[in-house]
């Protein structure tokens, strides 16, 4: 992967519009960059439904003890993500660290 690649890739895991932006590059970019990239914008959007959609919601249904705590664990697992595959694609590795073949 070039490093071009590897930005694209690293940075559509914070900034889901990056990710899209990655993926209508011409030329396009490495294979495992456009997953990066399709990850990325994927993540984001899922992010984007879980905390202004689900979670109004949620608050109402769960109590304030119980929401505040599951609103944590899911903030948390989104951000493990988010950092383990940024770190994946600044190292040229493949979503969770997979292998990369070409």
């Amino acid at each position: 992967m070039t490093p071009k690649d590897k930005f694209f890739g690293a940075i559509a895991w914070w900034i889901g519009l990056v990710g899209l932006i990655g993926l209508l590059l011409r030329p396009p970019l490495h294979p495992a960059a456009r997953v990066h990239c399709l990850g990325g914008l994927i993540f984001n959007l899922a992010f984007f439904v879980l905390g202004w959609v689900l979670f109004p919601g949620l608050s109402r249904a769960l109590g304030a003890d119980l929401f505040s705590a599951v609103r944590c664990a899911v903030n948390l697992i989104f951000l493990s993500v988010a950092i383990a595959n940024t770190a994946a694609a600044l190292t040229g590795r493949g979503i969770f660290f997979s292998e990369v073949s070409g």
